[in-house]
């Protein structure tokens, strides 16, 4: 009898360290799924924290850096401006086409108030209104190679567009840019705006410096 009741008491012992240890280790999983979720929340806060273009991020490169970061703009949302700095050190916009009628590519886009063509000094998907990155880009590669391009039919329908008859690329190959780099988000202006609406622009500037 001694015996039965020693292992019972054995067995009890033991079905209380394993609910013990049970609700232990539920509480460490509860604990950490809460850890998570405000390391979350704070991740969240963050990414969505806006952000202004900074003028500090600068770097001297040449065509070797800046024609790569062209072609990739189309596919990471990132908007690239081409500017010249004059020698008062002010910048003025460096054009890298002609705007044309989008229904007839012919015929350029003249500015009504300084009646002479509209240019083009910037590299971005959406505000140049192409339907795919892929059209996007092959437009690109056009811009760059001008009247060497090797689809004949496509230098007859933009070829109103170049200003540079040999090729964007030839005009920038030897030249040297400071590039400033920042960023900003997209979706809303309002301060109160969810940050889900918001969507993170990163902005290029290429600086003709000679």
């Amino acid at each position: 009898m001694e015996n039965a009741a020693e292992a019972l008491q054995i067995a009890f012992g033991v079905l209380l360290f394993v609910v013990a240890l049970t609700l232990s280790i539920s509480c460490f999983s509860q604990a950490t799924t809460a850890v998570d979720s405000i390391i979350s929340l704070r991740d969240t806060h963050t990414e969505y924290k806006t952000v202004n273009p900074s003028n500090g991020l600068t770097r001297i490169v040449g065509a070797e850096t800046v024609v790569p970061t062209m072609y990739s703009a189309y596919s990471n949302n990132i908007e690239i401006y081409f500017k010249i700095k004059n020698v008062d050190g002010t910048t003025t916009s460096m054009p890298i086409y002609y705007k044309t009628d989008p229904n007839n590519n012919e015929n350029r886009v003249i500015d009504s108030d300084t009646s002479t063509p509209v240019t083009i000094d910037y590299i971005d998907l959406k505000k140049e209104n192409y339907a795919s990155s892929e059209l996007a880009k092959k437009h690109l590669e056009m811009i760059l190679a001008g009247k060497d391009y090797n689809d004949s039919a496509m230098v007859d329908k933009y070829e109103k567009q170049f200003i540079y008859d040999e090729g964007f690329y030839n005009y920038i190959k030897d030249k040297k840019f400071e590039e400033s780099l920042g960023e900003y988000y997209q979706g809303s202006d309002s301060a109160t705006a969810s940050s889900s609406t918001q969507i993170k622009k990163r902005v290029i500037t290429y600086t003709l410096i000679n």
